[in-house]
């Protein structure tokens, strides 16, 4: 009898083990994580994320928190909006770079989105740009034909651009155009003006082909974050955790091997070496924010609620996840 017991003590004591081991990795009752599914961009200018697949550093940190057999798997996004339905569909789990304003318009259309990190900042990389044979420039915009992607990083620029010189989005015309088709509209005369961002913005005023009216200094955090599937993030916290140790593993790699990086950002982007080195002076990919960048996302939403891009004013704190989990 007292065998039976013990035998019985050991059963229990092993799936009581069991049980532990499989919650280190994923919450009770969620489906074992098979793949781990992430978009992948050079483009803008995704430092971390280029390293981050050549280096291996989130396969090894899920290898090392247990989740050995995940396939990793990279898709590639041209907008904010199509990584949010991507992930309202179930085909992707975690938007490792979107644009803030492309954040916080997905969760005032209901999408339930979380933002785990910050990405990039990097305000001068968004411009307000007219053609580079412009002698002199007039004090204000008005009565401007502006070409930009409605509802993005640029989109919230001109807003601010119009708000220093008080004016609004009724005193200009606005031209939805995704980046590389507003600024082929504006070299072929098309509009007076046009919001581009980085590399576009980089490259063209390199070749002197576009002159800056106004870049984002002073007037926009030119944000980009990580945003996690909220369904994703409860069931699979460590997996978001695997993801960001490997993000501090590549941005350690960036500062220990700057030569190799710069190598590895111009095969990846395709772009010259001045325009990466230029690049590479604009971006600070500091994940951390602070109260400071609070405040700014605030005001971000607080700007996109008053011009009408959204309904409603959705709350910072409920679009936020900074952890901890596991």
């Amino acid at each position: 009898m007292l065998r039976r017991v013990l035998v019985l003590m050991l059963v229990v004591l092993a799936s009581l083990l069991a049980l532990t081991a499989c919650g280190e990795k994923e919450k009770p009752g969620s489906e074992p994580l098979e793949a781990f599914r992430l978009t992948y961009n050079p483009l803008p200018f995704n430092l971390p994320s280029m390293v981050m697949r050549s280096e291996g550093f989130l396969d090894q940190q899920l290898s090392e928190r247990g989740f050995d057999g995940v396939t990793v798997e990279h898709k590639a996004f041209e907008a904010g909006f199509n990584m949010s339905e991507a992930m309202a569909t179930g085909q992707l789990d975690i938007a490792t770079v979107t644009g803030f304003t492309s954040a916080v318009m997905a969760r005032a259309a209901g999408r339930d989105l979380k933002i785990v990190a910050a990405y990039s900042r990097a305000p001068s990389a968004f411009a307000l740009a007219v053609p580079a044979g412009e002698t002199a420039l007039p004090a204000d915009i008005r009565g401007w034909k502006i070409a930009l992607p409605i509802g993005t990083e640029a989109h919230y620029l001109l807003g601010r651009i119009l708000d220093e010189q008080g004016l609004s989005f009724s005193d200009v015309e606005i031209v939805n155009m995704l980046v590389p088709d507003a600024a082929a509209a504006l070299l072929s005369g098309n509009v007076d003006a046009a919001v581009l961002v980085d590399p576009v913005l980089s490259r063209l005023e390199t070749g002197n082909k576009i002159r800056v009216y106004r870049d984002g200094e002073g007037l926009v955090l030119g944000m980009t974050v990580t945003a996690v599937w909220a369904e994703f993030l409860a069931a699979h916290p460590e997996a978001i955790e695997a993801y960001l140790a490997a993000v501090g593993d590549s941005l350690g790699y960036i500062d220990a091997n700057k030569e190799e990086t710069l190598v590895l950002a111009v095969e990846e982007t395709g772009l010259p070496q001045p325009v990466v080195t230029k690049l590479m002076q604009k971006y600070n990919f500091d994940p951390m924010i602070d109260e400071d960048v609070k405040r700014g996302m605030e005001d971000q939403i607080e700007f996109l609620y008053e011009a009408g891009l959204i309904k409603e004013r959705i709350s910072l704190d409920d679009l936020l996840d900074l952890g901890p989990r596991g």
